[in-house]
């Protein structure tokens, strides 16, 4: 098998990072470190008491603490055993091997008692060692030829290897090994630097907009990343998930529809490098750190010192998103919207500062809650008349109102972020306020005058005598009909006077009707799905919305009888005695670098020190892991995917019969009202609660065409129960006020 060695793009940011740097060595204290446990001074060993070698620096908090470089420089060893070891014969059975095979004093499975640490060449010239840290400590941008700088975080106080309790062992050595310099005697600061980004928090979900033109980036669908039109069917495309990496503020920004992270084409500093999303391996390509710069807030990659700028400054939909040299202009103004990782809409809450105030004056009203990247509040007030109008108020949740005329004014709230529109109404999300009388009243609701009329409640201040309308309703056919849609609260306070009915109306957002009485409405959005179950695949196959990559891993089989470092090829796999496989990124394995094996892409990987890996860690294979022996070098790629589908979800609504109750699962409803009826008194024509002389005149009335009764007037005028109106009831009421033994009814 023949392998061809490509350039790899995971080593170029070091490279440039290193490229800048002058080694020189120096003399002992001509340069100012710091303090490699900021806030600990303790010292449980001096220089003396250590062999004239090192210092442990130790007191009674520090277990936990952080560690950070004294100087910058590049990480030439890196100890990741995970125990603590307090003799020879346990550290040889633990660990992992320790990078530089040169020092093998105690073997290279025990971490040289180092337990969790590090050996840097600082820009000095000098090395400086850290052990015994916490194990799993040391971030996953400090690793074996990773360049850091001074003041950076390497890890938390621990007691791993030959340690009998927690402190860090610290020396300043001249030579690799040798040569040591007592770092007391060096000059220190006690603050280290800050961090080169913005604390946003540990772990979130949210948008990148360009802040100026209010427009988001996402990922396209060949993964390049640009500005993607405001639409609910890309969200998932504009989401991103931010996970803070380090006490630098680091952000790995990661695409909510794969899981691919942010991440500087070729891991490139020249202006114009492409911006794109790629598979994470913890390199710096992939570190952003936000800032505000000039009054901007910009995003800097790891490595790179340009910005993440708008291509030609432009925002339009589909423009590339690059890195470029800082201009302070409005094409590198970016902003960060938090929002939760399911967010399907927005939730809000409206509030007044006061609930009733004089005529003239003025309340504020406030929409909060959950509510993020909003740019637009509208506020729909609805008077005492049932009148509505819309007030346009910007960016700013807080509406100065000041109302005119008087009378119990409602208002609700309708908010807009870049993909969702979420409104108030009349009966939720809204506040009511009482103007023009700040005193208790009295309310009385006031019939409609004719069929087609409006009824309305007539509030009285018990102190001011004031009196104003408000509340109206439409009558008809007998009832009436809130024009706000909600119950008048005077009616609901004498609900025994009134017989009260509601509808109830339903909606459901999905692809198939939910059942019988649902009418399908619009189109709500497009949802990918998936369809089928996950599958494997040993090629790459191309992704899209239809298909997407659930995870990978890097594999080979062992060769029975072969030499170490055999290459074997994808052809004999079959014949191949043993299988494992490696999921990345992970603390211990990297990739060094891959080629073609006959048109399948073949890997080489390496432990942190760059030595090669022959098996899978911690897994027996032909012998004791950590020998390699008769291993197989090539590893491949294995793809598990998954196939969607393109769904419409539709809103489905449907409608209840008017009833007598709210049903708590509908998502809104209306109410109608009338006057419970009392029963017709028998010759009562008038309904005026008595039967009088004019009572018979009224039948007269309606029998010459002269007058119309009502539906109630005319069983009242039927007085013998005939079910016809005559000029007999009309008599019969005569002799009955005469004083004839007459029965009405």
């Amino acid at each position: 098998m023949k392998f061809i060695k490509k350039s790899v793009a995971v080593l170029l940011c070091v490279a440039i990072l290193a490229g800048i740097v002058t080694v020189a060595t120096i003399t002992a204290g001509a340069v100012t470190l710091y303090w490699p446990v900021p806030g600990h001074k303790g010292l449980s060993r001096d220089f003396a008491a250590h062999g004239y070698e090192a210092i442990d620096i130790c007191d009674g908090g520090i277990n936990g603490a952080d560690v950070i470089a004294a100087i910058g420089g590049e990480v030439i060893g890196i100890w990741k055993c995970p125990y603590n070891h307090l003799n020879r014969e346990v550290e040889y059975n633990y660990g992992v091997p320790y990078v530089d095979p040169e020092y093998d004093a105690y073997g290279p499975a025990c971490c040289h008692g180092n337990g969790h640490g590090l050996l840097i060449q600082g820009d000095d010239g000098r090395y400086y060692n850290y052990a015994h840290m916490q194990s799993g400590s040391i971030p996953g941008e400090v690793y074996y030829g990773a360049r850091v700088n001074a003041g950076q975080r390497l890890g938390k106080v621990g007691c791993t290897g030959n340690a009998t309790g927690p402190h860090l062992h610290f020396r300043i050595s001249g030579q690799k090994y040798a040569d040591h310099y007592n770092p007391m005697n060096e000059s220190y600061t006690d603050n280290p630097p800050a961090p080169l980004g913005i604390d946003m928090g540990n772990d979130f979900y949210g948008l990148i907009l360009n802040a100026p033109a209010w427009k988001t980036i996402g990922q396209l669908d060949n993964c390049n990343v640009a500005f993607v039109g405001e639409k609910t069917t890309t969200y998932d495309k504009t989401l991103w998930h931010f996970q803070k990496l380090n006490n630098d503020n680091a952000y790995k920004i990661s695409s909510l529809i794969n899981g691919r992270v942010l991440d500087v084409a070729d891991a490139s500093s020249a202006d114009g490098a492409n911006v794109w999303t790629y598979t994470f391996h913890d390199h710096p390509a992939q570190y952003w750190y936000y800032k505000v710069v000039n009054g901007h807030g910009v995003f800097v990659s790891g490595c790179s010192d340009k910005y993440l700028d708008a291509q030609g400054g432009s925002t339009a939909e589909g423009n590339n998103v690059q890195m470029w040299t800082s201009n302070n202009t409005d094409a590198q103004s970016f902003t960060v919207y938090q929002v939760t990782q399911n967010a399907c809409g927005l939730d809000y809450t409206i509030s007044a500062k006061s609930d009733a105030i004089d005529k003239g004056a003025s309340t504020q009203i406030t929409v909060g809650g959950k509510i993020s990247y909003v740019y637009n509040y509208k506020f729909h007030v609805i008077n005492p008349k049932g009148e509505e109008s819309v007030i346009d108020n910007g960016c700013n949740p807080v509406l100065d109102f000041k109302p005119q005329g008087e009378g119990q004014f409602t208002v609700y709230a309708e908010i807009k972020n870049p993909y969702f529109t979420q409104k108030g109404s009349s009966t939720s999300r809204c506040v009511k306020i009482d103007v023009g009388c700040s005193h208790v009243t009295t309310d009385k609701f006031v019939p409609a005058d004719k069929e087609g009329g409006q009824g309305y409640v007539l509030r009285t201040c018990t102190k001011c005598g004031e009196t104003f309308k408000e509340n109206y309703s439409d009558f008809k056919e007998g009832w009436y009909y809130p024009v706000t849609g909600a119950l008048p609260d005077v009616i609901s306070k004498q609900s025994k006077d009134y017989t009260i009915k509601y509808k109830n109306y339903y909606e459901k957002i999905q692809k198939d009707s939910p059942g019988t009485g649902w009418v399908k409405k619009e189109v709500v959005k497009n949802e990918w799905v998936n369809k089928g179950g996950t599958y494997e695949s040993f090629n790459e196959l191309p992704t899209s919305d239809s298909r997407v990559l659930v995870s990978s891993c890097y594999y080979h089989w062992c060769i029975p009888g072969g030499a170490k470092g055999s290459e074997g090829n994808y052809e004999q796999s079959g014949n191949f005695s043993h299988y494992d496989s490696i999921s990345l990124p992970n603390d211990y394995i990297h990739v060094k670098w891959q080629g073609d094996d006959n048109g399948h892409p073949v890997y080489v990987l390496a432990w942190s020190d760059g030595n090669e890996v022959y098996c899978k860690s911690g897994e027996q294979c032909d012998g004791s892991w950590g020998y390699h022996d008769y291993r197989c070098r090539a590893w491949y790629k294995k793809y598990v995917y998954q196939d969607r589908e393109k769904v419409e979800l539709y809103r489905w609504v449907k409608e209840s019969d008017w009833t007598d109750s709210i049903d708590s699962s509908a998502k809104a409803y209306s109410a109608r009202f009338q006057p419970v009826k009392a029963a017709v008194k028998p010759g009562d024509v008038t309904l005026d609660g008595a039967v009088t002389i004019k009572d018979a005149t009224e039948i007269q009335f309606y029998l010459a065409y002269i007058k119309t009764l009502s539906k109630e007037q005319l069983e009242a005028a039927d007085v013998n129960k005939d079910n016809v109106v005559n000029i007999t009831d009309a008599t019969n009421i005569q002799r009955y006020l005469a004083g004839y033994n007459i029965k009405l009814g």
